[in-house]
């Protein structure tokens, strides 16, 4: 959860994850299936794991990576846009 905690705002969110060339798939497979299980929600709710952005120009900054990642070839094994429709924006303070 290290790098969920805080929805990843904070100093200590991990950005990369060293792994073995010999486990590498099957480590991909196991963080992902986590990934998915995550409860994405309202930060106001206890079992909320995963709540959204709180500043805009954040969000903005971490598409730009996203969209920086597609333009050089990446493959996304989950996620890669932003969540729309399914209640993410609780008020106005959340983007």
């Amino acid at each position: 959860m290290s790098v969920f905690a805080n929805t990843g705002q904070d100093c200590c969110a991990r950005s990369r994850v060293f792994v073995e060339r010999s486990i590498f798939d099957g480590f991909v497979e196991a963080f992902v299936a986590a990934v998915k299980k995550l409860k994405v929600g309202d930060p106001a709710k206890a079992e909320t794991q995963l709540g959204p952005r709180c500043i805009g120009a954040q969000r903005d900054a971490v598409e730009r990576f996203l969209e920086n990642a597609r333009q050089t070839g990446a493959k996304f094994a989950c996620g890669g846009a932003r969540l729309h429709g399914r209640g993410i924006i609780w008020n106005r303070r959340f983007y």
